[in-house]
């Protein structure tokens, strides 16, 4: 049998990943910690833009700030071109709070290679510094997963004038988990020693977000980042192993905007940290709340079981407790539904006070809010509902 050379190998294991997504991962000499590539020999790689559903921007002017929110990345299943749900966290930061949002991801058309984070942050770094001569008052650079190692090597670059004004880490990741296929991942652990070298050279006031068992996650880079900066002088909001929010797309779920957006908000326009918590009156308040179907039949819930016939026309995106978002339209007699990675059809029918898709059935409940909550024969809550407007 042939040998493969070792450096070979080396580039058939090299991956990034995001979102919900898992592969394995080997070092990448893209990174800010271990680079052998001279950012100035490299061509900026222009990532894909797009304006996500429920999100309406209002132009320099007008807005507080923008919001340029990079995307994970599975390296060999890419996000479709055309699917443009998002983090309730992102839409959020355009509806409730004023900010533009613009969100990007890593080509379909081009390969990963290793020298792809470098060239992903030199053009990034140019894109913001246009966006602000754009007029931008605040510019916040914010990414899940490869998005966030891409907005850490964006902000530790050495000797480069910063054009953001604020970063929004969500559990970033660029070397897969501690295993694959059954054997260790020697990499793996480098999601936490490279990030750690990396975040001493940032001086941006940043949000760092890491959910417990988070599978990309070696673990303890919450309290190290609270060290780096304090004795850096950096503000730092840090939300770490959040209750209630578990894996490494914890941020999809709709409550952890309403729980978290308010502060996170406060921080990135004013580098004030504040206590984190429901506060004020929020889009789909209710619906996020909702933990099981008894939450539903608690006095004073408003929610209110709801038949095919108030589902059929509508465009909702949903999101599970898992993690996983998905594009559902429904119509008469079957639901359309688009994901990160397909787009397939299932067959609806009804069978007494339960909506079936396919041979899966489901009790549907309307909140006061607008949204809607699926919740299975058992009483859990099997998906979040918002329309899209």
């Amino acid at each position: 049998m042939l040998q493969m050379p070792v450096s070979r190998i080396l580039m058939l294991l090299l991956i990034a990943f995001g979102g919900l997504c898992w592969h394995p991962a080997a070092a990448s000499a893209g990174s800010t910690g271990s680079s052998d590539y001279g950012v100035a020999e490299l061509t900026p790689l222009e990532l894909d833009e797009y304006t996500p559903l429920k999100v309406h921007n209002l132009g320099p002017d007008k807005a507080r700030g923008v919001v340029y929110f990079i995307d994970g990345l599975d390296k060999d299943d890419r996000m479709r071109d055309d699917f443009r749900a998002t983090y309730p966290i992102v839409y959020e930061m355009n509806r409730r709070f004023g900010w533009d949002v613009i969100e990007a991801k890593f080509p379909n058309r081009v390969d990963y290679g290793m020298s792809s984070i470098p060239q992903s942050s030199k053009y990034v770094m140019a894109r913001l510094t246009q966006l602000k001569a754009e007029g931008y008052k605040h510019i916040v650079l914010a990414g899940q997963s490869w998005g966030a190692w891409v907005s850490v090597d964006v902000a530790a670059k050495p000797g480069v004038e910063k054009p953001m004004d604020s970063l929004l880490l969500i559990a970033p990741a660029n070397y897969g988990m501690a295993e694959y296929n059954g054997q260790p991942n020697e990499y793996f652990i480098l999601n936490k020693t490279e990030y750690i070298q990396n975040i001493r050279a940032i001086s941006v006031p940043t949000v760092a977000v890491f959910f417990r068992n988070d599978e990309f996650d070696p673990g303890g880079r919450g309290p190290i980042t609270q060290d780096t900066y304090s004795r850096n002088g950096v503000p730092l909001l840090l939300i770490d192993g959040p209750a209630n929010f578990e894996g490494h797309g914890a941020a999809w779920q709709l409550r952890f905007a309403a729980y978290y957006g308010s502060c996170i908000d406060r921080f990135i326009h004013k580098h004030a940290a504040s206590s984190c918590g429901i506060g004020d009156k929020q889009a789909n308040l209710e619906t996020s709340l909702v933990t099981s179907e008894a939450d539903l039949l608690a006095p004073g819930s408003g929610a209110k079981p709801v038949a095919l016939d108030q589902l059929v026309g509508k465009t909702l995106i949903a999101t599970t407790p898992n993690g996983f978002v998905s594009v559902r339209e429904i119509y008469r007699h079957e639901e359309r539904i688009a994901t990160m990675d397909d787009v397939y059809r299932s067959t609806i029918s009804e069978k007494g006070d339960l909506t079936c898709f396919d041979k899966i059935c489901r009790r549907i409940y309307q909140l006061l809010d607008g949204g809607f909550v699926s919740v299975d024969q058992q009483g859990q809550v099997s998906d979040w509902l918002v329309p899209v407007d």
